[in-house]
């Protein structure tokens, strides 16, 4: 009976070893998975922050150059504005 009973020690090691290998690796495999999982989340936040980033300063810059534009135009108006003061007044003065 001895060598039956080490036989069936053997053959349930055996099994609890293959048992504890499938079970590692299935572990290794969900952890793997997670990770995989986690780091696809992260890199679509990642790109979802730089695109509204992008967004923002596209934004930004439209509005100095908006701003810019506008600044511009008034420069321009008060130098045509200064210029027609300046004829009206010469054309005052040949009046006279």
């Amino acid at each position: 009976m001895s060598l039956f009973d080490d036989l069936k020690k053997t053959l349930a090691r055996r099994a609890a070893e293959q048992t504890a290998a499938t079970a590692a690796r299935r572990a290794e495999a969900a952890v793997q998975s997670f990770a995989d999982d986690f780091l696809g989340a992260a890199e679509g936040a990642l790109e979802r922050a730089e695109a509204e980033q992008g967004r923002r300063e596209a934004r930004l810059e439209a509005a100095e150059d908006q701003g810019w534009s506008l600044h511009q135009e008034r420069l321009d108006r008060k130098a045509r504005a200064r210029e027609e003061l300046a004829r009206l007044k010469a054309a005052r003065t040949t009046d006279d």
